[in-house]
């Protein structure tokens, strides 16, 4: 498995693993946007041609979407996938990674806590549907 930045014809696979993967998925232009003016930051995770997974981070550190195949799932992929945008982030000389998850999410969560964030703060009303929490990781 390799990680690489985006190319234009992965946009479909992304948002066919976001719609397996969200409660509330992306629209595909929303993708395109980020294809368009972030695409540095737009990581993906591939073998064999397949896409297995991606992330999306912004230029201040926000994880704003990493999301895995639900049949390539349990492979370490997501894991690889924040490792790699972790780094990528911390060349950009961001120090501290943040990322927003639905409060009854506890799957993510976990992923997250054992990858060294922490719970900082509630997000009353993050969600349309639901309160959020945000996590923390300080980079070294």
């Amino acid at each position: 498995m390799k990680i690489r930045t985006v190319k234009p014809e992965d946009l479909w696979d992304v948002a066919k693993i976001d719609n397996l993967s969200f409660k509330k998925p992306w629209t595909f232009p929303r993708f395109i946007e980020q294809y368009e003016t972030n695409k540095d930051n737009f990581l993906i995770a591939e073998e064999n041609g397949k896409i297995l997974g991606f992330s999306i981070s912004n230029c201040e550190g926000l994880l704003m979407l990493i999301a895995v195949d639900p049949n390539a799932r349990g492979k370490g992929i997501g894991s690889k996938l924040l490792a790699a945008t972790i780094k990528k982030l911390r060349m950009m000389g961001i120090k501290k990674v943040f990322a927003h998850v639905r409060k009854s999410n506890k799957k993510v969560i976990d992923f997250y806590v054992k990858h060294g964030f922490k719970i900082e703060k509630e997000l009353p009303h993050y969600y349309s549907d639901e309160d959020g929490w945000l996590l923390v990781k300080e980079l070294d």
